[in-house]
């Protein structure tokens, strides 16, 4: 049985890398959360990093794509400023099943990746946003051990 732990991240452009994470619970997984805001890259940079002994989980589809790209992008992430709140664009990436499906983050280990300004709206416009805070839910589990 999976256990899931979700966590929500909240980051400003103003502060820099911001830290998220949740180890409260002995059994949940040991992770924390950090986003940095790159309005020279009209990108926020996302890293998942595991302080577990034990292989996490995370569905592929709750994940950015190498694009920067995200899969139903709105059920999960949402960007707000002192103007508006944006929902990220839905692409569908389609059905995945199997293995394929799963990102395995080592014990100890780094899972890095980007979400584009352009999952907002227009980049240039994203980028002029006063008080930007970047909104995500993930959800990464424990992974069972075995094949």
């Amino acid at each position: 049985m999976r256990f899931f732990l979700s966590i929500f991240a909240l980051v400003a452009s103003c502060l820099g890398p911001v830290i998220f994470g949740r180890e409260s619970l002995p059994n949940a997984p040991q992770f924390h959360l950090i986003i940095s805001d790159r309005q020279d890259l009209k990108r926020f940079i996302i890293t998942l990093e595991s302080s577990d002994s034990r292989t996490l989980c995370l569905d592929r589809d709750k994940w950015p794509n190498f694009l920067g790209h995200l899969h139903f992008g709105s059920t999960w992430v949402r960007l707000t400023s002192n103007k508006a709140v944006y929902p990220a664009r839905d692409d569908n990436f389609g059905r995945c099943l199997g293995a394929d499906c799963v990102i395995r983050i080592k014990p100890k280990s780094r899972l890095k990746g980007f979400i584009g300004y352009q999952e907002f709206g227009d980049p240039e416009k994203i980028a002029r946003l006063r008080n930007r805070h970047l909104y995500m839910t993930l959800s990464p589990w424990v992974c069972r051990v075995g094949p």
